[in-house]
């Protein structure tokens, strides 16, 4: 005869593994959420404001003067753009992006003439901005920081400068724009749209109106080198080129 105690046993036992296996699938299905590229995209986002409004609330808070602090400016810029490189890398191969890989050797001279072709004229329509802004009479206050932090501060203020902007930025900003944002994008509705959509934020997230145009056309020649060679690699090296010719530009013409 069995009795009650005995089939107690197996149905505590039964009840605790189904316990366990919906433990098992609620963390699963919140860990699918959590590394969902467009959950990295809102988070890389939301952490990029709320990181730069927080640094703008203690530079007014403490009365900070942008341009005497390049050091500063500097420090801030290379922990983010670390931080970032850091996530975007986590997100695009942990969803398998293929942005990582090695260059498409198969890409055409006209196609690699066309590239490079758009990328100086973009340089050189920048330069021709850059002249025109600098002899405006009224500039915004962001503008004029900027301009003073590149030329105002001493030689190894601006060779720090280069490193953080002119390499780390843009590695860090083509690592999430063009390999999380844009190929994601991509992959669930379309690349025009994923052109679009990254590129109009890429200019957004520079905070000045009179390059708005410009960094829109850079965000699609950015794009296409990505689509052309298949490789993160390419839009990383356009970038990083057209923000040390831009620096050098700024420094000494």
């Amino acid at each position: 005869m069995i009795g009650p105690l005995t089939m107690t046993g197996p149905l505590i036992r039964k009840l605790t593994n189904l316990k366990r296996m919906e433990n098992t699938n609620s963390e699963s299905s919140f860990y699918s959420i959590i590394v969902n590229p467009f959950f990295g995209i809102f988070f890389i986002t939301f952490f990029v404001l709320l990181f730069w409004l927080v640094i703008a609330f203690f530079e007014v808070y403490f009365s900070i003067d942008a341009p005497k602090y390049g050091n500063l400016y500097i420090i801030e810029n290379s922990a983010l753009s670390i931080i970032l490189i850091g996530i975007s890398c986590f997100y695009i191969r942990r969803n398998g992006l293929t942005v990582l890989n090695k260059p498409n050797s198969s890409i055409s001279l006209k196609k690699f003439i066309f590239l490079i072709f758009m990328f100086l004229m973009l340089i050189t329509i920048s330069f021709y901005l850059w002249e025109c802004i600098t002899k405006a009479t009224v500039l915004p206050k962001s503008n004029i920081s900027n301009l003073e932090i590149i030329s105002k501060n001493k030689l190894a203020t601006y060779i720090s400068l280069i490193l953080t902007v002119g390499i780390l930025s843009p590695i860090s900003e083509e690592l999430f724009f063009r390999g999380l944002a844009y190929t994601a994008i991509k992959n669930k509705f379309s690349m025009p749209l994923a052109a679009i959509v990254t590129s109009v934020v890429f200019s957004i997230i520079h905070f000045d109106i009179y390059f708005f145009i410009v960094y829109f056309f850079i965000g699609i020649v950015l794009v296409i080198s990505l689509e052309l060679t298949q490789t993160i690699l390419a839009p990383i090296i356009l970038h990083v080129t057209y923000n040390i010719l831009f620096l050098i530009g700024a420094k000494f013409f």
